[in-house]
């Protein structure tokens, strides 16, 4: 999609593409996948993110599990900002 980063910055700055499609495409070079794929069956619906499935309760919690724990997020960003603060090696508290 893009050769570089200088190449990014410069579209973005020129106005030529959104900030939504500037930190996709930024997400991309870092070897970041930041798409969230959904799906629903009888079992339930589902979101993929990064290789984690998190299930949509009846009350709207995003409910997955990790590491034998269970964690929960009120919305997909607070999902997507979980998942990537425990990719990065910190504890959240």
């Amino acid at each position: 999609m893009y050769e570089t980063q200088k190449a990014l910055i410069t579209k973005r700055r020129n106005g030529e593409i959104t900030r939504q499609q500037f930190c996709h495409a930024w997400a991309q070079l870092q070897g970041f996948d930041d798409t969230v794929k959904g799906y629903g069956n009888k079992h339930g619906t589902f979101l993929t993110y990064r290789g984690r499935t998190a299930r949509i309760t009846n009350n709207g919690l995003l409910v997955w599990g990790e590491n034998q724990k269970t964690h929960t997020a009120k919305t997909i960003h607070d999902m997507k900002t979980k998942i990537d603060y425990y990719a990065q090696g910190a504890k959240w508290t």
